[in-house]
């Protein structure tokens, strides 16, 4: 159980580094929508840059909700409200409590079909660290086109407002492209994302058949600090040797999952 937690902890802790700038930066919830719908536009001109086939896309959001260890019935509240505002319906849910930390998890479809997964975890003090919790939010969908991103991307905000946090939403498609690239060829699949999405390339990788990039788009106002520089466009390149083509996965600002 410690380790799901942690896992969680692990997969969403960029959530604490994202940051809102311009419009994104007032106050309700238009600047949150605003916000989520610039990265879904930003990561939709990516993947139409790739000339890439869309699979699949995930909407994540990771907040820190309350410094307290919550009581089990108040953990399932906050799962609850969350899953009531994305139009789940007898979804499936688990609670465990044990050892100082307690869970909840609530999995179902919510609105247009979008299958969504709350998971919330509260941690008793301890060592002089005090209680909290976190609630990580996970909304994805089979499909070839992205015309909805930013609807979903949208609801995942609205969703987490009345928890009283800033929502922390970032999302990624997972697509390909037919056969499979050589390290040049992946290189250059990059360039044409960052050159048609005026894009200024951060940091990158290249090696064992990976090739992933971090940009920025000044445009765009959400973005994460890495190394004291923005960020909010990552693309990841790799080879699927199984079905003969190569994955491109594009997240803003950051793809949260390996890949």
């Amino acid at each position: 159980m410690k380790r799901l937690a942690w896992m969680l902890i692990a997969t969403g802790v960029i959530g604490w580094l994202l940051v809102h700038s311009g419009e994104a930066l007032a106050e309700g919830g238009d600047a949150a929508t605003t916000a989520a719908r610039q990265e879904a536009a930003l990561i939709q001109a990516s993947t139409n840059a790739a000339h890439a086939r869309v699979n699949s896309y995930l909407v994540h959001d990771y907040n820190v909700i309350d410094q307290d260890f919550l009581a089990p019935s108040a953990l399932a509240n906050v799962g609850e409200t969350v899953g009531s505002a994305l139009g789940v319906s007898h979804g499936s849910a688990i609670t465990r409590n044990v050892d100082g930390e307690r869970f909840y998890e609530l999995t179902g479809e919510g609105e247009d079909g979008l299958h969504v997964s709350i998971y919330c975890t509260s941690f008793a003090a301890s060592g002089g660290t005090p209680g909290s919790t976190v609630v990580v939010v996970r909304a994805t969908r089979q499909t070839q086109t992205l015309t909805d991103l930013g609807d979903a991307m949208a609801a995942v905000a609205r969703a987490i407002e009345p928890l009283h946090v800033q929502p922390q939403v970032s999302a990624y498609v997972d697509a390909a492209v037919p056969g499979l690239l050589s390290a040049d060829e992946a290189q250059g699949l990059v360039q044409q994302v960052l050159a048609k999405t005026d894009a200024t390339r951060v940091e990158g990788i290249s090696s064992d058949g990976v090739t992933s990039v971090s940009a920025d788009v000044p445009t765009v106002a959400p973005y994460l600090l890495t190394n004291g520089k923005r960020m909010n466009l990552q693309i990841a390149v790799h080879d699927d040797t199984v079905n003969g083509e190569t994955d491109v996965v594009v997240g803003s600002p950051i793809i949260v999952d390996p890949y």
